[in-house]
């Protein structure tokens, strides 16, 4: 038995949800156990430097943040005017 999604609910559906799921799953499955290795520790190397990037920004007071963005300019681009002090 289903329940009815309330009116205007965008949630997928539980078989919509899968139908999207499954040509990843087989994408997946079609890897070989060391493709399938490296993919993960490929994504797990991308998350653990935006993880490390994420931290060391949060972790600056808004001066030392002003003060990284002005040095490297060129990765950062420019301040908006809000943040200057």
């Amino acid at each position: 038995m289903s329940k009815a999604s309330p009116p205007n609910d965008d949630r997928g559906t539980v078989a919509q949800i899968a139908t999207i799921e499954r040509p990843a799953a087989e994408a997946l499955r079609r890897l070989s156990k060391p493709e399938r290795q490296r993919n993960v520790n490929t994504i797990a190397d991308d998350v653990r430097d935006a993880a490390t990037i994420s931290i060391e920004i949060v972790a600056m007071t808004k001066p030392e943040l002003i003060a990284a963005v002005e040095r490297e300019h060129e990765l950062w681009g420019p301040p908006p005017a809000i943040w200057r002090i």
